[in-house]
């Protein structure tokens, strides 16, 4: 976690270096960078929820595991 903290740190001290603005551009790269990612992220999320609470809320405490699992093996491969 400290590394990601310092290397965030130099990058903006870096982009104000380059420019006045520059730490504005670099926010904004960051989070476009990252929206994909997140947009991926919530897709699996929700198309998961639904059948899972089901199986939970069936009782069927075998199922909802191994459903569990071969849903996040599948994400992976994405």
């Amino acid at each position: 976690m400290t590394a990601v903290q310092i290397n965030s740190f130099l990058d903006m001290l870096f982009a104000r270096y380059a420019d006045v603005k520059g730490p504005i551009y670099l926010w904004y790269a960051i989070r476009l960078e990252q929206l994909p990612l997140a947009l991926v992220g919530f897709a699996c999320v929700y198309s998961i929820i639904p059948s899972l609470s089901k199986l939970i809320k069936a009782g069927s405490q075998g199922k909802h595991k191994n459903y569990f699992y071969l849903a996040t093996d599948g994400f992976f491969y994405l």
